[in-house]
C-alpha cells in the first residue's frame, strides 16, 4: 500500500515536469530573446532530468511511470501570454515562479 501511495505521488510529481517540458518548449518557440530562450532550455533540460530520476524511481518501486500531463501549466505559455511576458527577462522569471508556486500549492492541498 505504502509502494502505490508513493507511486501515485511521484507519478503526480512527473506530470508537473511534463508540463513544465511542454510549456518551456512553448514559451521559447515564442520568444525572440536567446538569452531568455537559453534560460528556458536549461529549465527544460532540468525538468527531463528530473522526471528521469522520478521515473527511475517509480521503477524501482514496481509502479508504471505516467506519461500524462497534469492540467494547467501549459495554459500559462499560450502565445497570448506571452505577449506579456516577452518584454522583461526579469517578469519571464517570475511568470515561471509563479506557476510552479500554483502548482506546488495545489499538490500540497491534494
Amino acid at each position: 500500500m505504502k509502494n502505490k501511495e508513493t507511486v501515485e505521488a511521484l507519478n503526480m510529481l512527473i506530470q508537473i515536469n511534463n508540463n513544465r517540458i511542454e510549456g518551456y518548449g512553448t514559451a521559447s518557440i515564442h520568444n525572440k530573446d536567446e538569452d531568455t530562450k537559453n534560460i528556458l532550455f536549461q529549465l527544460m533540460e532540468t525538468c527531463k532530468n528530473c522526471k528521469t530520476e522520478l521515473v527511475s524511481e517509480i521503477l524501482q518501486l514496481g509502479g508504471i511511470p505516467s506519461k500524462g500531463t497534469k492540467a494547467g501549466f501549459s495554459s500559462y505559455w499560450s502565445p497570448q501570454e506571452m505577449h506579456f511576458v516577452k518584454i522583461f527577462k526579469k517578469q519571464l522569471l517570475i511568470h515561471v515562479l509563479m506557476a510552479s508556486v500554483l502548482q506546488l500549492t495545489n499538490i500540497v492541498k491534494y
